[in-house]
């Protein structure tokens, strides 16, 4: 009895004055109550796992102006990011669609409304003789991508190095 008052007679007004709430605004508690599945993918996530396709669509690409030198390296390097998220989604690669959201954004997976804008990919230039990886903004959503990577296994160290090296966010 005790455990039944903690669980749901001790919340009970708050549930009361929440669906009450909801219900001023055009009996909104009771619409979804009555259409509980159409809402379902707008309150929780029901998404599996992610595909290139899904995953490629949640960014934009801020390319620099076409025919200049730093356009033709971000193709390069573009064109080996698509190779490298075709084995990823083949699972050649020791990483997930999910480990590459959690890097740029800090989620897992997208949220059931959206996130706030599309994910950008960015390019940063190498210096000569230096070997920066490529990193993220979470508060952005931008990943920043380094330009002229013409190797698949450079690009792909890359990315791993990265990728492991975040250790999650936050999750240690």
């Amino acid at each position: 009895m005790c455990f039944y008052h903690h669980l749901i007679n001790r919340v009970a007004s708050m549930v009361q004055q929440y669906t009450a709430g909801l219900n001023s605004c055009g009996h909104f508690f009771n619409l979804v109550s009555e259409n509980w599945q159409q809402f379902l993918p707008i309150f929780c996530s029901t998404g599996g796992k992610l595909t290139r396709q899904t995953f490629r669509g949640l960014f934009l690409t801020d390319w620099s102006p076409e025919g200049s030198n730093d356009r033709e390296e971000e193709e390069e390097t573009i064109f080996q990011y698509d190779d490298w998220l075709i084995k990823v989604e083949e699972g050649e690669v020791d990483a997930t669609f999910e480990d590459l959201l959690v890097f740029v954004t800090g989620a897992d997976h997208p949220p059931a409304l959206g996130f706030p804008s599309k994910c950008q990919v960015h390019f940063f230039s190498q210096e000569p003789g230096t070997r920066r990886l490529p990193y993220a903004s979470t508060c952005a959503l931008f990943l920043y991508l380094p330009r002229g990577v013409r190797e698949e296994e450079d690009f792909a160290d890359l990315m791993s190095t990265a990728l492991v090296g975040s250790l999650g966010f936050g999750k240690v």
